[in-house]
């Protein structure tokens, strides 16, 4: 769920997917991306699930439709 935090008279939104939405900036901060993590660990062998940047950009798709972020 969402909290809203005002934070030096400013609103920001908290959301659950890890990021940060800014209204009155239509901006959206995201933290823990990690694009290109999978790749580099299996080329090192390292073991890792497979779908991890898929799930990424659909976390990020349904973030900038749900909050209309433009930033």
């Amino acid at each position: 769920m969402a909290r809203t935090v005002p934070v030096g008279g400013q609103p920001l939104v908290l959301l659950p997917e890890r990021a940060v939405y800014l209204p009155d900036a239509s901006a959206l901060l995201v933290a823990d991306a990690h694009f290109g993590k999978a790749q580099t660990f299996r080329r090192r062998g390292v073991t890792v699930p497979a779908g991890t940047t898929s799930g990424n950009l659909a976390r990020l798709s349904g973030l900038l439709s749900r909050t209309g972020a433009r930033s």
